[in-house]
């Protein structure tokens, strides 16, 4: 997989979970679980797990790929960690900012 489809992956991931939790907890919608609500967020990240795990392994969480890069980046790696695999840090980090926003927006 390219860099440019890892990153729709991701950012199609993370708009699919921004989306199901705004409709999980939304208030105002009649169907939204009330008692369930934990099991119907990890029935969302299940899907998407399932449908995108296989790709990128689904980064959704920036946090989750960032802090890791900048420790190897202070303890001696520089710039590589970065630069490899064409660039391929903007999928786990910017992917999942944009696609949360995109997400948010729809």
């Amino acid at each position: 997989m390219d860099t440019v489809g890892a990153f729709f992956s991701e950012f199609l991931g993370t708009m699919v979970l921004v989306m199901g939790l705004m409709t999980i907890t939304e208030a105002r919608n009649p169907m939204a679980p009330t008692t369930y609500t934990p099991v119907a967020v990890g029935m969302v990240v299940l899907a998407i797990g399932v449908a995108l795990g296989t790709e990128t392994s689904f980064a959704i969480n920036p946090a989750r790929d960032l802090g890791p890069r900048i420790a190897l980046a202070m303890v001696g790696y520089g710039s590589a960690v970065f630069v490899n695999f064409s660039y391929y840090f903007w999928v786990p980090i910017i992917a999942p900012i944009l696609g949360a926003i995109f997400g948010g927006v729809v």
